[in-house]
C-alpha cells in the first residue's frame, strides 16, 4: 500500500529537525582563556542544586545587570537562532602554555530565556557529560594514561553519567586535584586566576565552532541540500522515508567468535537490512557482533566502515578483526592516539583508492562454499529452535488455561449458558489486564522551583 503524499516525511525537513536538535546539546571539548571570561564563558554563584532530579525542571535566575556587557551582547545575537548553552561543573584551573586556563569538568546541557531583566537558565536532565579537553589534559600531568582514564567515566554509547556517579567517579580518579567539596550546593563567588585544581565552581558557556558538534553541524547543512536521488543512494535513505537506490543483497551471516542466538540474530539482520539498529549496555557483545559483521561483508567481498567516538570500542574492533588474518594488514584507521595515528578520512580514502589496500587473498572457492553453507545451516537450526520455543509457550499457555478452567467450580445442573460463554469471558479478562499493564502512566513534568544565581567575577 503506497503512502500518500501527506503522509510521506519531508526528507529535508526531518534533516533540519536532526540539526536543531544536535544544536541543542552545545557540549563538546571546551577550554578555556581567563581573558576571555566575560565574553564566551561567564562565571556564576549562588545555591544549587545545578541538576534536577527525576521528573523535575531545575530553573536558574540570573539578573542581567550582573552579567559582562559582551556576554549579554552575545546573548542577544544568538536569541533567534540558539537558545542552547553548557554549564561548566565542578571548575579545573590551571595553566595552557604558560597562560591561565579554565576547563570544566563536566558538562550539563541547558536551555536560556531573558525575561523581564533576568536570565533563566533551565536545566531538563541529570546529565553529566565529560570534558574530553579536561581528560586528556589531566592524562598528561597525571600518573593517568589517557585510555585508562576514559574508562573510568566510560558510559554506553556517549551517554553523560547521573550527577552523584558523575562526583563519585572524579572523586576516585583526581582525588588529589580536587579543592574542597564538590556538591553543587553553594557555588564559590571568585576564583583566583593562579588557582591550581578543581573547585566547586560553575559557569557558562556559549556554543562555538570549536565544540565536537559543529562538524555535524554542517555535515547536516550540507547533506540537506542534496537531491532525493542522492540520498536515496546514501545508507541515511531508510531514516528518511526514501526507497534506498541499492538495496543490499543478503549475505550468510559467519559467526567469528562465541555469539549467542540474540547476537547472531542481530548479524543477520546487518547482512540483510539496509539499516540494523543494537542497543546494550556494556560487556553484552556488541564489539564482537560487530567483528562478525564485518567478516561476513568482507567474505562477500565487501568493505566495512567501523566509526566511533570511544576509541576503545575502535581498539576491540580492530584487534579481534585483525586477529583473524594477522598476516594480512586489511585494517586501517584514521585515528588511533595509543598509536599515534591521525589521518584525516579523506586522505585514507584516497590512499585505499589510489594504491594497494593491503587486503587479504580472496578465499579459496571450496572454503567460501563451506562456510556458506555452515552459516546458512545455522540460520536454519536457529530459525527452527526460535519456532520451537513459540510452540512450546503457546502449548503452555494453553495447558496452564485448560489447568485454570479444572479448578473452576461446575455449576450444578442444566445451564443455558453458550459453550463459548466461558471461553469469551477468559479472553476478555486477559486482554483487558494486558491494557491495563500496558497503559502508560500520565505523565507530568514537574518544576523544581527557582534558584536565583548571580554573575560573579574571576
Amino acid at each position: 500500500e503506497s503512502a500518500t503524499d501527506s503522509d510521506r516525511i519531508d526528507p529535508k525537513a526531518l534533516l533540519r529537525y536532526w540539526r536543531s536538535a544536535l544544536r541543542a546539546d552545545p557540549r563538546g571539548a571546551i577550554t578555556e582563556a581567563f581573558d576571555r571570561h566575560g565574553a564566551v564563558w561567564h562565571l556564576i554563584s549562588g545555591r544549587g542544586p545545578l541538576l534536577p532530579e527525576a521528573g523535575q525542571v531545575v530553573r536558574l535566575r540570573i539578573d542581567l545587570d550582573a552579567l559582562a556587557p559582551e556576554f549579554r551582547a552575545a546573548l542577544v545575537k544568538r536569541e533567534a537562532n540558539e537558545n542552547a548553552l553548557a554549564i561548566g561543573w565542578p571548575l579545573a584551573f590551571g595553566r595552557r602554555s604558560g597562560v591561565p586556563a579554565v576547563w570544566p569538568v563536566g558538562l550539563i546541557a541547558a536551555e536560556w530565556r531573558r525575561v523581564a531583566g533576568f536570565l533563566e537558565i533551565d536545566v531538563s536532565a541529570d546529565d553529566v557529560l565529560l570534558n574530553p579537553d579536561w581528560l586528556r589534559g589531566t592524562a598528561r600531568n597525571s600518573g593517568w594514561s589517557a585510555k585508562d582514564l576514559e574508562e573510568v567515566f566510560a558510559e554506553a554509547d556517549g551517554v553523560g553519567l547521573e550527577g552523584e556517579e558523575f562526583l563519585s567517579r572524579l572523586r576516585d580518579a583526581a582525588a588529589t586535584l580536587v579543592k574542597g567539596k564538590l556538591s553543587g550546593a553553594w557555588l564559590c563567588p571568585e576564583i583566583d586566576p593562579q588557582a591550581q585544581g578543581i573547585f566547586d565552581a560553575a559557569a557558562l558557556f556559549l556554543p562555538e565552532d570549536s565544540s565536537f558538534t559543529a562538524g555535524a553541524v554542517r555535515d547536516l547543512d550540507a547533506i540537506a541540500e542534496w537531491p532525493e536521488a542522492q540520498l536515496a543512494r546514501s545508507a541515511l535513505a531508510p531514516l528518511l522515508g526514501l526507497t534506498f537506490a541499492h538495496p543490499p543483497a543478503a549475505i550468510p551471516a559467519l559467526n567469528v567468535g562465541a555469539l549467542n542466538a540474540e547476537q547472531i540474530g542481530a548479524v543477520r539482520a546487518a547482512c540483510s537490512a539496509p539499516l540494523t539498529v543494537v542497543t546494550g549496555p556494556p560487556g553484552t557483545g556488541k564489539s564482537q557482533a560487530i567483528v562478525s559483521m564485518a567478516a561476513s561483508v568482507l567474505m562477500a567481498g565487501g568493505s566495512v566502515l567501523v566509526a566511533s567516538k570511544n576509541h576503545q570500542a575502535l581498539d576491540a574492533v580492530q584487534d579481534r578483526l585483525g586477529g583473524l588474518a594477522p598476516e594480512a594488514p586489511f585494517v586501517v584507521r584514521t585515528l588511533d592516539p595509543s598509536g599515534e595515528v591521525d589521518r584525516s578520512f579523506a586522505t585514507v580514502l584516497r590512499d585505499l583508492v589510489q594504491g594497494d589496500t593491503g587486503a587479504p587473498r580472496p578465499l579459496d572457492d571450496l572454503l567460501r562454499d563451506r562456510l556458506t553453507e555452515l552459516a546458512l545451516n545455522r540460520a536454519l537450526a536457529l530459525d527452527l529452535v526460535a519456532r520451537r520455543g513459540e510452540i512450546e509457550c503457546a502449548l503452555a499457555d494453553l495447558l496452564e488455561r485448560i489447568e485454570a478452567r479444572r479448578k473452576l467450580p461446575q455449576p450444578e445442573g442444566p445451564t443455558s449458558v453458550p459453550d463459548q460463554a466461558p471461553r469469551a469471558g477468559l479472553v476478555a479478562r486477559v486482554l483487558s489486564l494486558l491494557r491495563s499493564l500496558c497503559a502508560p502512566p500520565p505523565g507530568r513534568q514537574k518544576n523544581g522551583g527557582h534558584r536565583a544565581l548571580r554573575a560573579c567575577r574571576t
